[in-house]
């Protein structure tokens, strides 16, 4: 297995474990990842190491959450050391709102971790649910 396909394998792989129920998503992160969240809103920066986007990214996110996110991957793309992943994620919040929310996640491999990621995504549904406001509707069509 050439390293495209590994690191697609990989990233692949963290996802159904994630979909499957598991909680080790955020395993396949380095220790000293970089984390940006792309965009313009007041949630959008750069996270230094693992700890921090756990505890200032990922953290507050899931924190609303009255279920764990569940993540249906769209599709899986790599190059060599850079995996993109689209996907769309749905979780109840403890306000009984239905978070949902489309990605695009970018990461760059070395070693079997991610060493930094960028993560596209709808940023006034995810600030609107992280300050407890009414989400926006979800587009059905």
């Amino acid at each position: 297995m050439n390293d495209t396909e590994r690191n697609r394998e990989l990233v692949r792989h963290a996802f159904a474990e994630w979909a499957a129920g598991g909680t080790t998503f955020f395993d396949i992160l380095d220790e000293e990842v970089e984390w940006t969240i792309a965009g313009s809103g007041p949630s959008a920066r750069t996270f230094h190491g693992r700890q921090a986007f756990l505890e200032g990214g990922y953290g507050p996110i899931r924190d609303r959450f009255a279920s764990p996110m569940k993540p249906d991957v769209l599709g899986v793309y790599a190059d060599g050391d850079e995996v993109i992943v689209r996907w769309n994620g749905i979780a109840t919040m403890k306000d009984g709102q239905i978070y949902r929310n489309s990605y695009a996640w970018f990461f760059r491999m070395r070693a079997g971790k991610a060493i930094a990621a960028t993560a596209f995504l709808d940023l006034p549904t995810y600030d609107a649910a992280l300050s407890g406001n009414p989400l926006p509707p979800w587009p059905t069509a």
